[in-house]
């Protein structure tokens, strides 16, 4: 929702992103999390609030995380990892469950350039 409301990166109106919506008070203090809470046990197709879309670019810092579309009858998957951890094991675990790991990168300006290319397609 974030991304959607400051408009980083800009999101062609087809878009729809899935997240934890966070809640905050009167002050503008983090005060929890709207239903459904998606987490590492239950991160799939099954909890995903939206029809399956032609594409997916499915993003996360976590191995499991790249099973998040599993089930999903859509025709294109593209995973894109975070690692922001060093050792070889990451980097292989990493490397083995996305088609792409963006190693230390907390602007995300790779999956800025990735959805570029998509849009300019």
């Amino acid at each position: 929702v974030l991304l959607r409301e400051t408009g980083w990166p800009r999101l062609p109106p087809a878009v729809s992103i899935v997240g934890n919506r966070m809640v905050f008070d009167a002050r503008g203090v983090l005060r929890g999390f709207a239903p459904p809470l998606i987490h590492s046990m239950n991160k799939g197709a099954a909890v995903l609030p939206v029809e399956a879309p032609e594409g997916v670019l499915l993003l996360g810092d976590h191995v499991g995380d790249s099973h998040m579309a599993d089930g999903w009858p859509t025709a294109t998957v593209l995973r894109i990892g975070f690692l922001n951890r060093d050792g070889a094991a990451a980097r292989a675990a990493h490397a083995a469950a996305f088609d792409a790991v963006v190693i230390d990168d907390a602007s995300a300006s790779a999956v800025a350039a990735i959805v570029d290319f998509i849009e300019g397609a």
